[in-house]
């Protein structure tokens, strides 16, 4: 009777033992309701990313930011000062990998490739294209006119391996490559342009109202009633020879 009383008893609190630990680990399971896209995982309620994708939930490729048409403002140490345009596209089977199209002012006959990393830096590593070796780094930044991740500020230097000499743009020496993502341009001159419209439209509404001439600061007054000190004069010098009201001859 002992022994089965004790049977019992211990096999109680295994059970009361086994339901406390699911029920805790339940409580403590941070990854319970996250879902972390692309191959991520959960990691004490975070997502831990693959490489190539960003966000909470590594639901953003990284390189995104970077795909589109830049147009680039740069002065090298052999270079005079240019501005052309060149178009980043991603590469097929890396997520990290970008390929450069029109790259030093398509100087080169084939596209330069490069790599994205920590979400906003670019980065060429060393390579030869034709008779030129290229590297080069540099990063995305917000841009006040051309709005959110709209401007890379690139340091890279070209070296001609036939005559040794470094075109650098910021890299050793020099000053950085500039590239401005084009859609941002054109959204900066639609708002600029937008508001010199605005201001346009409020500065007639005021004239308007005012009842002052543009021009003259006087009261408008209807073609063919242009008057001074008694006598009418012409409202436009392509109108014949005539007579004034007062009889008098007057010439366009």
């Amino acid at each position: 009777m002992k022994a089965r009383l004790k049977t019992i008893f211990l096999s109680a609190i295994s059970v009361i033992s086994a339901f406390s630990f699911v029920t805790l680990t339940s409580c403590d399971d941070k990854c319970k309701t996250i879902s972390c896209a692309y191959g991520g995982i959960c990691n004490e309620g975070k997502c831990l990313c693959k490489s190539g994708y960003e966000g909470p939930q590594c639901e953003t490729l990284m390189r995104k930011k970077f795909l589109d048409t830049w147009v680039v403002t740069e002065t090298g140490t052999i270079t005079d000062s240019r501005q052309y345009s060149l178009v980043i596209e991603g590469q097929d089977g890396n997520e990290s990998g970008v390929r450069i199209k029109n790259f030093y002012n398509n100087n080169l006959s084939a596209p330069v490739n490069a790599f994205v990393r920590n979400g906003d830096t670019i980065t060429i590593g060393l390579q030869t294209i034709d008779k030129y070796s290229i590297v080069g780094e540099g990063w995305v930044q917000d841009e006040k006119y051309y709005g959110d991740n709209g401007q890379i500020i690139l340091r890279y230097k070209i070296t001609n391996n036939e005559t040794g000499e470094i075109d650098d743009f910021g890299y050793d020496r020099g000053e950085p490559s500039l590239w401005s993502e084009q859609s941002g341009r054109a959204a900066a001159h639609e708002i600029r342009g937008g508001l010199l419209r605005t201001r346009e439209v409020e500065h007639s509404l005021q004239l308007g109202a005012s009842g002052l001439h543009r021009n003259t600061g006087a009261a408008p007054r209807k073609r063919g009633d242009c008057r001074q000190n008694g006598h009418r004069f012409p409202a436009s010098r392509h109108e014949r020879k005539g007579q004034s009201a007062d009889g008098r001859l007057w010439a366009g």
